[in-house]
């Protein structure tokens, strides 16, 4: 060989050994040591040219053009290309052919044959089936098949574009890591991180940093997670975030099903939108049907709604809510709590059990019940109770009426305001007649005001149980001796006498004056409803209350078996066997009705056997009775007191130290009673009363007591939470003779001393 090719040689073979040590320094290699691996020495197969050097250890064989090698199930094919020892450095065209699914191809090879590794300089392309990764620089193992590079590369699959600062690739498995500024580009998303390993063939990616998401208009957001970029679907963990167009979810874990479209959020859950946020331990959003299931802890508050409940689900589109656990709704002006508990928006329905509190902030009204069903397209409300009755509460006075019963229902009736207008109409023409045709009260008899062809006659006194009271019931009948505005003037005869009571003193019967006129009597029933209260009216909401009805007010009690109220004329009627209480004074009569002007107790009517009776000591006490009573309030304390038909009283009268000094008893027709600062100020007797005055002693007191007479103390409330109190179960016992069975009941209290019944 010539001297002059030599320096070339020595020239061409350190190069070939310094960039071999360059690329071992940049991937950290040490190719020194093969570990104990038996290699298979890299064989060149052809060459244009071959030249040997002699003399160098190892042997040096220089090949140029169409060079092609073969090692370990490769082949190797470049321009030119150098081998030393089994150390192959080639350049021109580089290209590396793997088992028909691996191509790679380069500017530079630099192939140890001992350690099967490539390494891979400018322009690197590597080709495995559908996966492209394009890189400046590359490193390649053919025993492991896992390629690395440590620059900007970029890999391509089938419908994805990955780039990152560097990473690694194996060919068998189709998995990569992908290290600093990673990017991935799909048809329909996108991912940002700075870790991230995906398998180009389940498009599985899995993330150990914070990572971005972004699908269409939705973006993902977690420090760690894995998702698949086919079916759309993954788990985001840590601080994990989620946000499409308007709504944003937040949450411990957000899982996401891109294809059911699906978000669960676990843990510290989240949601929020313009018109509704949600709050829980775990919320799973059905974007496509807008279902959102809330799961421990349920907080949801919506533009005109909210709930609040261990478990939740609510439908956004039909506004629909199933509860489980104990639970709070919101829908204004409704709020409801129950332990269970079902809700539509939109068609107003609704059920609940289990404790139930309603509340109707628009009717100022609350309920406890233990079972409630709701519509609210005609105010339907229905509350029922097993271990206790239901309980509404209503503001009256400035303070809380509270009723119990074992049923209590609302509900809204429409009506035609004309054929209202035409019925009163035509009450009233009937009173003129009736006052036209009688001049005392003992004519007086109760007109047929109503038609049964054009509207329903019903007697309140025999409502039947279980059915709504229709609405003429609630009042448009006029009952037997209602004093009305038309017929007050029949009551008035012209023989009357006015007594005018001091309550500290005797009453002298001398002082008796007859009071001939009596245009001057003010008998106004303030329960007749006028025509004015229905102008423009369409429809009349009713309270029901069936079974056991208790009342309860601070200076009010009472009790009856059903009770009926429309907020019409703002009455509470009481039937059947009703009783009131006002701190020492007892009322009783067939029918009790208490009126409601602004929100106050402004009148009063017992119809059929009115009774009164008070008691500062519950030994002597007065009375007062008649065939209907007739109250009217200011400010909610009674000023007036009527007495129609068969009037009776039994008072007894006090000296100034409060002493008994006798007692009273009148009979008469009607009679008017005046309060000031509630007691008795002035009483007045007409049609030919009859009067007595007996002393306390040698009077018989139990002779003295009028029909009617009935102590009902005993059974009056002492307090509201006797009305919360669990019903008393009724256990069945047998009689003496077997199968039949007999209801066990508590015995009845004795009456005070001087309580004795008739």
């Amino acid at each position: 060989m010539s001297s002059i090719i030599k320096p070339s040689r020595l020239l061409q073979y350190f190069m070939v050994f310094f960039m071999t040590l360059s690329i071992q320094w940049v991937y950290g290699q040490n190719t020194s040591s093969n570990d104990s691996v038996s290699a298979s020495q890299i064989i060149v197969e052809n060459a244009d040219q071959a030249i040997v050097e002699t003399g160098q250890t190892p042997q040096v064989t220089r090949y140029i053009g169409n060079v092609r090698a073969y090692h370990e199930g490769a082949f190797i094919f470049c321009d030119n290309a150098i081998l030393t020892g089994n150390n192959l450095y080639a350049v021109g065209n580089v290209s590396i052919l793997e088992a028909d699914t691996l191509q790679i191809y380069a500017d530079t090879l630099i192939y140890q044959g001992d350690s099967s590794l490539a390494y891979l300089v400018k322009d690197v392309i590597l080709i495995n089936n559908q996966d492209t990764l394009y890189a400046p620089d590359l490193k390649y193992n053919l025993s492991t098949k896992v390629a690395d590079y440590t620059h900007k590369a970029l890999m391509k699959d089938a419908t994805n574009t990955l780039k990152s600062q560097y990473g690694t690739y194996n060919t068998a498995t189709k998995e990569a890591w992908f290290y600093t500024k990673v990017s991935v580009d799909g048809d329909s998303l996108s991912v940002l991180t700075d870790t991230l390993r995906y398998n180009t063939e389940s498009k599985q990616t899995t993330w150990n940093a914070p990572a971005i998401i972004k699908n269409k208009n939705a973006r993902l957001y977690s420090n760690k997670g894995d998702y698949n970029l086919d079916t759309k679907s993954g788990i985001f963990m840590g601080d994990a975030q989620y946000e499409e167009d308007t709504i944003t979810a937040l949450a411990d874990t957000i899982i996401y099903d891109g294809v059911k479209n699906h978000i669960s959020l676990l843990g510290h859950a989240s949601y929020l939108s313009q018109s509704d946020t949600a709050t829980s331990d775990t919320i799973i959003y059905d974007r496509e049907n807008e279902l959102i299931e809330l799961i421990g802890k349920a907080d949801y508050r919506g533009k005109d709604n909210s709930a609040k409940g261990d478990k939740l689900k609510y439908d956004k589109k039909n506004e629909t809510f199933k509860f489980e656990g104990r639970s709070q709704l919101s829908d204004a002006p409704l709020f409801i709590d129950a332990d269970f508990l079902d809700y539509d928006k939109n068609k107003q329905l609704g059920y609940a059990l289990g404790n139930v509190v309603y509340r109707d902030t628009s009717e100022g009204l609350i309920i406890w019940a233990d079972t409630l069903d709701y519509d609210g397209t005609i105010n339907f409300m229905r509350a029922t109770a097993h271990n206790r009755k239901p309980v509404m509460g209503t503001e009256i006075d400035g303070d809380t009426l509270y009723i119990s019963a074992k049923v209590l229902r609302t509900y809204r009736k429409i009506i035609d305001p004309k054929a209202v207008t035409d019925t009163l109409s035509k009450i009233q023409n009937d009173s003129l007649i009736a006052r036209q045709d009688s001049l005392s009260m003992d004519s007086i008899k109760t007109n047929e005001l109503i038609d049964s062809q054009s509207i329903d006659n019903i007697n309140l006194n025999k409502i039947d149980k279980g059915s709504e009271p229709k609405l003429d019931s609630l009042f448009l009948k006029k009952e037997t001796g209602v004093i009305s505005k038309t017929d007050s003037l029949h009551l008035i005869s012209k023989d009357s006498t006015s007594i005018v009571l001091d309550t500290n003193s005797t009453i002298d019967m001398d002082s008796m004056s007859l009071e001939k006129d009596s245009s001057n009597i003010n008998l106004n029933d303030s329960l007749m409803v006028d025509n004015s209260q229905i102008s423009g009216l369409d429809s009349i909401n009713y309270l029901i209350a069936e079974d056991d009805v208790v009342l309860y007010k601070s200076d009010l009690q009472a009790r009856a078996d059903s009770l009926a109220y429309n907020d019409l004329d703002s009455i509470f009627t009481l039937f059947y066997n009703p009783v009131m209480w006002t701190d020492t004074t007892q009322i009783l009569g067939d029918t009790i009705r208490i009126g409601l002007t602004n929100n106050q107790i402004s009148s009063l009517v017992v119809n059929d056997n009115a009774f009164m009776i008070n008691s500062t000591d519950f030994k002597f006490f007065n009375q007062i009775g008649g065939k209907v009573l007739v109250g009217e309030f200011e400010e909610g304390e009674m000023k007036l007191m009527r007495v129609n038909g068969n009037a009776q009283i039994v008072y007894y009268m006090l000296d100034d130290e409060d002493a008994y000094i006798g007692a009273n008893t009148t009979d008469c027709s009607y009679m008017v009673f005046y309060f000031t600062d509630k007691k008795i100020s002035d009483i007045r007797f007409y049609n030919s009363p009859q009067s007595k005055i007996l002393p306390m002693q040698g009077t018989n007191h139990e002779d003295i007591k009028l029909k009617n007479f009935n102590l009902r103390f005993t059974e009056q409330p002492k307090h509201k939470d006797e009305l919360f109190q669990p019903t008393p179960i009724i256990e069945p016992i047998l009689e003496k003779q077997p199968g039949e069975l007999k209801e066990k009941t508590e015995p009845q209290p004795e009456p005070k001393s001087g309580n004795k019944k008739e």
